[in-house]
């Protein structure tokens, strides 16, 4: 009897245990969306706005930044408001991934992701690369200008692609991604996704 109760006793903390796991795991794959972001290709831009406390937009986007692997993207990111909310990303160093797979569609003139397709999730990490340069700064570089807070700006490539290229047809596009390279303490990470359609000619 008490070998039965100790075996279920160790069942229970072996599953509690998975379940805190497959929690934290879910946790450090989430990006709160924070501030606004412009990404502007060489053949398409767009602009997206985060709730400021959410894995979500505050509208979803209705275009999506486009180029081709060897263009120049121009990428900034600012302060916004979301229903009347204030929010910014945190200052610090950033990273710049592209998700180079089917990560969104466009229906009925909105692009809407398709869950689970994030670059900061390690089950996506074999078509994840880094763009090049793979970081940026957001924020004052001293604390000689306050106003910088909450912005900064990127200019590069995709880099090199893992993997085949992944050419969107016209209503799907891939997932370009900017993450804080240092993780808040419930594991999460402030940043902003948004889409891109890669182009071959």
């Amino acid at each position: 009897m008490k070998q039965a109760k100790t075996r279920k006793g160790l069942l229970f903390a072996f599953a509690t245990g998975v379940l805190v796991l497959a929690m934290a795991s879910t946790a450090f794959a989430c990006v709160t969306f924070k501030g606004q972001m412009t990404v502007d290709g060489h053949d398409g831009d767009t602009t997206v706005v985060g709730t400021g406390d959410s894995h979500a937009y505050c509208t979803q986007p209705t275009t999506a930044a486009a180029g081709h692997l060897s263009d120049t993207i121009n990428v900034t990111v600012a302060p916004a408001t979301c229903n009347g909310k204030g929010h910014q990303m945190e200052d610090g160093t950033y990273l710049v991934k592209y998700n180079n797979a089917k990560s969104y569609n466009l229906v009925d003139g909105t692009w809407n992701m398709v869950a689970g397709t994030g670059c900061f999730r390690s089950a996506n990490s074999a078509t994840v690369s880094d763009g090049s340069p793979a970081t940026f700064h957001v924020g004052p570089v001293d604390l000689s200008d306050p106003t910088a807070s909450g912005n900064g700006s990127w200019s590069g490539t995709l880099g090199t692609l893992s993997g085949t290229p992944y050419f969107p047809g016209p209503s799907e596009a891939a997932n370009f991604c900017v993450g804080a390279q240092e993780l808040s303490a419930d594991g999460t990470r402030t940043g902003l996704l948004a889409p891109f359609r890669l182009l071959s000619v």
